[in-house]
């Protein structure tokens, strides 16, 4: 297979899982977006969301780079809104895809001291969301709230709430 090949495969299973981002993001009332959860750091949902879209920019940021590398010393206030959230998380969408054009498919990146390819980074960046996810799971037996459908459908989880 061709670079590009991985590369489609991974954008789409990295974008099947950023949808369900969302979906959670657009669930979420007030409420549990600002609840205190119990980890530490990331306390809530709306300060998950902003690192998330953080994080998100670092790995458009090594595109050009060819260097994976966090952005140092950030805190997470935790006070945007739903709105302001998914505008960072969509901006943050748009540079991963300049970012993919403007990284030739040859292109060696490196990726915590190994060097890979597009495809790689993006998987790297699936394994984040999917770090999220798992977190957002045991949140929300916590606070005793269902997962969106496409969270159930997905991973076979029962309505339980």
């Amino acid at each position: 297979m061709d670079e590009n090949v991985f590369l489609e495969n991974a954008i789409s299973a990295w974008m099947r899982h950023h949808q369900m981002t969302f979906s959670l993001l657009d669930q979420l009332t007030d409420e549990q977006l600002y609840t205190q959860l119990p980890r530490p750091g990331l306390n809530t949902f709306a300060k998950h969301f902003e690192e998330m879209a953080e994080v998100q920019q670092d790995y458009a940021r090594a595109f050009h780079t060819h260097v994976l590398k966090f952005t140092e010393g950030s805190v997470y206030k935790g006070l945007s809104t739903k709105v302001e959230l998914k505008n960072g998380l969509e901006k943050a969408d748009k540079a991963i895809q300049s970012g993919i054009a403007a990284c030739p498919p040859d292109q060696p990146i490196d990726i915590f001291g190994v060097a890979g390819g597009r495809a790689d980074l993006i998987q790297t960046l699936l394994h984040h969301e999917l770090f999220h996810h798992g977190q957002f799971s045991v949140f929300s037996h916590e606070l005793k709230f269902n997962l969106p459908k496409d969270w159930r459908d997905f991973w076979w989880i029962q309505a339980r709430y």
